[in-house]
C-alpha cells in the first residue's frame, strides 16, 4: 500500500505519498508501471512507462532528492539535471507509441529508435546537501545525520541526557539551529528564540539581548553550534524544556576549545622502552599541540 507508513519485520517502509510534492496519482502511476513490467532501468525508462499527466516535474525532483532513484544510473545531481529532458523523452515516447506512425513497430524497436539522452558528467552532492534535501522533502534525515561527524565531541561534552533531571546547574548541548526567530523586548532590543536539533532530541533555546548580540552571526538556521545555559524556571515542570543560553561555540571548534587534557592509557605488558620511545619521539613530538598530555601505564 503506497498511501501509508508501515513496519514489517522491524523495518520501516516510507511510502511514496509521504514525500512532499508526490501525490496519490503520481504514486499510483509509478507503482502500476513497475508492477506491469520489470524494474526501472533508468530515469528515462521510468518516464516512458508512467502516466506523464500524473507525474510532474516536482514529484520526480522530490523522489530524486530523497534517494528513491539511487538504484538508477547516475547520481542525484546528474538525475536532477535531466528531469525536464526525461519528461520530454517519456512524453514523446508514449505519443509516438500511440501514433499510427510507429504502430508497425514493437516497443523494443521503438526504444532502439529513440536513444535515451546521456547524463552529463557532474559530481555527486556532498553528504550535507543530500541530508538537507532529504529533510526538506520527508521531514527528517534519512541516509545519515549531519551531526555524525561530531558524535565524539557531543558524547564527551554534552549533557543533554540530563535534560529531564533536576538540579543540573549548567546544560551543554550541541546541535543544528532551526526555526530561528528574532523578537524585540520592551526596550526594542532584539533577542532570539530557536530550536536546537541534537542527535536525539529537540530543545528550545532563548538567547536574550546581550547574549544574542554577541552571538547573532552564529544563530542562523542550519548552523551547527554548541551552547551552554540554564533551564528556564517557567519550564521546569513541563515536558518540553527551554534553555536560556549563556554562551555559544561553533561545533567545529568544540574539540579545540574544550579539550584540556589528553590521556593515553597503555597496558604495562605492552609498555616496553622501545615502544614508548617511538611514541614520544616519532609521534607526539611530530604532532605536538597546546593541550597537556598524560600517559598512564596500567598494571
Amino acid at each position: 500500500n503506497f498511501w501509508l507508513w508501515f513496519c514489517s519485520n522491524g523495518e520501516l517502509y516510507f511510502t511514496l505519498t509521504a514525500v512532499k510534492n508526490v501525490g496519490d496519482k503520481a504514486a499510483e502511476s509509478i507503482v502500476n508501471a513497475r508492477e506491469k513490467g520489470e524494474n526501472f532501468t533508468s530515469l528515462f525508462d521510468l518516464t516512458s512507462r508512467i502516466n506523464y499527466k500524473s507525474v510532474n516535474r516536482k514529484a520526480l525532483e522530490a523522489l530524486i532528492c530523497i534517494g528513491a532513484m539511487d538504484s538508477l544510473p547516475g547520481n542525484r545531481n546528474q538525475l536532477l539535471n535531466v528531469v525536464d529532458d526525461a519528461l520530454r523523452y517519456g512524453q514523446k515516447y508514449q505519443d509516438e507509441k500511440n501514433s499510427n506512425q510507429v504502430s508497425l513497430f514493437g516497443a523494443d524497436q521503438q526504444k532502439t529508435m529513440m536513444n535515451e539522452p546521456k547524463l552529463k558528467e557532474l559530481p555527486d552532492w556532498k553528504e550535507s546537501k543530500k541530508l538537507e534535501k532529504e529533510k526538506e522533502f520527508i521531514g527528517f534525515y534519512l541516509s545519515g545525520h549531519p551531526l555524525n561527524k561530531y558524535r565524539d565531541e557531543l558524547e564527551a561534552f554534552s549533557n543533554i541526557g540530563s535534560l529531564y533531571k533536576d538540579n543540573v546547574g549548567e546544560y551543554k548541548i550541541g546541535g543544528i539551529v532551526t526555526n530561528r526567530e528574532v523578537r524585540f523586548d520592551k526596550n526594542y532590543q532584539p533577542w532570539s528564540r530557536f530550536t536546537l536539533e541534537t542527535l536525539t532530541d529537540k530543545v528550545t533555546i532563548l538567547a536574550f539581548r546581550d547574549t544574542y548580540e554577541k552571538n547573532k552571526k552564529s544563530i542562523v538556521n542550519n548552523n551547527e553550534i554548541f551552547v551552554t545555559g540554564k533551564m528556564s524556571e517557567r519550564d521546569k515542570d513541563n515536558k518540553e524544556k527551554t534553555i536560556i543560553m549563556n554562551s555559544l561555540i561553533p561545533l567545529n571548534e568544540v574539540r579545540e576549545k574544550m579539550v584540556k587534557k589528553l590521556h593515553i592509557r597503555i597496558d604495562y605488558e605492552k609498555a616496553n622502552p622501545q615502544k614508548l620511545k617511538l611514541l614520544v619521539n616519532e609521534i607526539l613530538k611530530k604532532y605536538s599541540g597546546k593541550i597537556s598530555l598524560i600517559i598512564h601505564i596500567i598494571d
